[in-house]
């Protein structure tokens, strides 16, 4: 194969082609690929926000949790009864109770016993109202010094840590959260309810965070932080070094325009989670998905080059072509800008020299003239636009009495046809050659009065009838209004399908087909059931089923050429079935070749068929012949091989060979001369006595053996067959032994 040029040696105009196409392609290529990209930056961001979003309600839970397994603890305290006990004892007695430590140290003891279930909680202290001491689980402390270690500051009445929290309210420190230092750990403060719902003091409850720190962590996915806030916008728990309070937070995250989440904490409305990636996640996602868009569309770019490459090759090859053809020499030319001038040169040439023109312009006459009344009778164009084109290529159409004939032919040129439509020159009418396709071809006849379009008519039948390129041909009826040209053209076209039974000629004409009444003819279903008939070996019914079809689509004279197609394709497909179902040979060869164009096609073809049936029948008679004897055969190789079963019987047989009892009975009588019984009983009776004559064994065994149920039955059918009794047979042949 030549190797085609490279790129810069091409003519101007196939890199002018080149280019251009290739521009487009990378329009496209990068409109596809920014499309996709932001689709695809569009379902990462959203991706991304979803996983936030279910972190967020997944760490609202964990953090919901923790707060209330504080709350359950501050309830588990309220119910001791040493903390009621010391609760009850005026201000007077507590301070004795202080001097004299066994109740507080069992209160420590439970407070201990108590943590011991919640693993979050480091250690907890008691604050009982109006009292100057607190009671935790690693001691007793003074109020101030306890306040003091919290808080950094003497303890005040007035403090909300140390008054009456209402229902549900809780306070909470956060770790470092007074002078940066204080507290050492978040702590949460809680009313301590008694049996009685009555609020008896305050719990400190000092936090364990690396618990939920770690849980926390587990749920947010990579790279991901979490934050924290209480109702006052005050740093609860963050992953962060060093968070401020919520507002600042909020605006360093929309200055640096990180991804980020809020969720509320559940029955904890005051609280607030938020779930935030780093800014660099999203640049990284975001360069990730440009460089993989980048390296597509540069994979495009270049998979797109040859392809536009190899397609202007494709597209320029009919201009190189027709360039070597006005001017062969360039073929010897290195340089391929010459194509185009002399293709240019020639194009100017032609339109300069009309006369050129016009000798060009005959040689495809004849075709342009085929092609403009094809557009006539299919009505693909304005009719009078096709007249004024045909007249500027001298043909000038009186449209006054129109006929068209449809035509099958063989494998004619339009020379030849054409040359059958000049012999009806001499009549003062137009008779023209439209040519479809190959094997198919219309002639229109156009004159001026209907009597000059019947004699027109009857030459060009006898020309049609003479030639051997023509097989068949359909006569449409004689209109004069070209408004009708289309139908007259359909209905030879029609008439083309049908094929005259007894006729020589190979003509039909459309109005003998409408007055006999074949177009409204039905066609019946006998063809559908002609394989079964056969299949089963009804040959003679099959053929009277073929007989009843071909009587039944011919009509007066006239048959449908689909209809004996189809007569044919049925019978050849029964014949073929049966050789390769049963074997049964049959030459269909002749039917084969059959032609439904043919001259007596119907007859020639009804013919071809009975031969058929008559190759058939003897096939079909000689496969059953065959088939019964072998049936037969196995039948009695059954019997003999069954002989001595007790089961066996004629309905077991029918079962086996699946046939009726009557029919398993007449083949043995057929095949041993005896029927059933007697053939059984027979064979058994023989072989019996050969066991009497060889054996010891006992008479019922030896009934048992040959299979009789019963020794009185084999008794009795011994005595029938042999005429004495098994005894008798035995001492007989033991007699002759010893007189041998």
């Amino acid at each position: 194969m030549k190797k085609a040029p490279p790129l810069s040696k091409m003519p101007r105009l196939f890199r002018k082609m080149f280019w251009r196409g290739y521009l487009l392609f990378a329009a496209a290529a990068v409109l596809v690929g920014s499309t996709l990209l932001l689709w695809s930056l569009y379902e990462a961001s959203a991706q991304q926000q979803k996983t936030l979003r279910s972190a967020a309600q997944s760490g609202s839970a964990a953090v919901s949790q923790w707060v209330s397994e504080c709350q359950s603890f501050a309830g588990s305290i309220g119910q001791l009864s040493e903390l009621s006990e010391l609760s009850h004892m005026s201000p007077s007695r507590a301070v004795m109770i202080r001097e004299n430590p066994i109740l507080l140290t069992r209160l420590q003891q439970a407070l201990v016993a108590a943590r011991a279930h919640y693993m979050q909680i480091d250690s907890s202290a008691v604050y009982l109202y109006n009292r100057d001491f607190v009671v935790a689980d690693y001691g007793t402390l003074e109020l101030d010094s306890f306040y003091q270690s919290l808080f950094g500051a003497d303890a005040s009445a007035e403090s909300k840590y140390l008054r009456r929290l209402s229902p549900g309210e809780f306070l909470f420190v956060a770790k470092g959260s007074v002078h940066d230092q204080i507290p050492a750990q978040p702590v949460y403060v809680t009313s301590l309810v008694a049996r009685n719902g009555k609020r008896q003091g305050n719990a400190f409850l000092f936090l364990n965070t690396r618990g939920l720190e770690s849980a926390l962590q587990k749920i947010m996915p990579r790279s991901a932080e979490y934050t924290v806030f209480d109702a006052s916008g005050e740093l609860v728990l963050s992953s962060l070094d060093s968070t401020p309070s919520e507002r600042i937070f909020l605006e360093q995250i929309s200055s640096e325009k990180r991804a980020f989440t809020l969720h509320p904490v559940d029955t904890y409305a005051n609280w607030k989670l938020y779930v935030h990636l780093p800014q660099s996640v999203l640049q990284q996602v975001v360069a990730q998905r440009v460089l993989t868009a980048l390296a597509i569309l540069a994979a495009a770019l270049l998979t797109g080059a040859p392809i536009i490459l190899s397609q202007c090759h494709k597209n320029y090859a009919p201009i190189r072509k027709l360039a070597l053809a006005v001017q062969p020499d360039l073929g010897a030319s290195p340089s391929h800008e010459l194509e185009y001038e002399a293709l240019q040169d020639a194009v100017c040439s032609v339109f300069a020299d009309r006369v050129l023109l016009k000798e060009r312009i005959m040689i495809y006459k004849p075709l342009l003239i085929n092609s403009l009344l094809l557009d006539l009778l299919e009505a693909t164009r304005p009719q009078d636009v096709v007249c004024k084109a045909l007249s500027s290529l001298d043909v000038a159409l009186s449209l006054r009495a129109m006929c068209c004939v449809a035509a099958h032919t063989g494998h004619a040129q339009h020379t030849d046809l054409l040359a059958l439509a000049q012999r009806t020159d001499p009549l003062s009418a137009c008779c023209f050659a439209v040519m479809h396709h190959r094997n198919a071809s219309t002639f229109f006849i156009d004159a001026p009065n209907q009597q000059q379009a019947c004699q027109v008519l009857s030459c060009l039948q006898a020309a049609l009838d003479e030639s051997p390129l023509i097989h068949s041909y359909g006569i449409s009826e004689i209109v004069a209004n070209p408004s009708q040209l289309q139908t007259a053209y359909q209905n030879a076209k029609t008439a083309l399908c049908y094929v005259s039974l007894d006729n020589d000629t190979r003509g039909v004409s459309f109005c003998e087909l409408a007055q006999c009444g074949i177009l409204s003819l039905r066609v019946p279903n006998t063809l559908q059931r002609l394989l079964p008939a056969l299949s089963v070996g009804r040959a003679g019914e099959a053929r009277a089923m073929l007989s009843e079809y071909f009587s039944s689509v011919v009509y007066n004279g006239y048959v449908k050429k689909s209809h004996l197609e189809a007569m044919q394709e049925q019978l050849l497909s029964c014949v073929a079935r049966l050789h390769q179902e049963y074997g049964i040979p049959c030459s269909a060869s002749a039917l084969n070749e059959w032609f439904s164009g043919s001259a007596h096609s119907a007859r020639t073809l009804y013919e071809l068929c009975m031969e058929v049936f008559d190759q058939l029948e003897i096939g079909i008679s000689q496969w059953q012949a065959d088939s019964l004897a072998r049936q037969e055969h196995e039948m009695i190789d059954y019997l003999n091989n069954h002989l001595f079963d007790e089961d066996i019987s004629l309905s077991k047989l029918a079962d086996i060979f699946n046939a009726s009892e009557s029919v398993i009975s007449r083949r043995v009588k057929a095949v041993s001369g005896a029927n059933f019984l007697d053939y059984i009983n027979h064979k058994r009776i023989e072989h019996a006595a050969v066991l009497l004559r060889q054996t010891d064994l006992q008479v019922n065994e030896l009934a048992a053996a040959v299979g009789y149920g019963n020794d009185i039955t084999f008794r009795r059918l011994f005595k029938k067959y042999m005429g004495i009794t098994p005894s008798e047979y035995r001492k007989g042949a033991a007699a002759d032994c010893a007189q041998l």
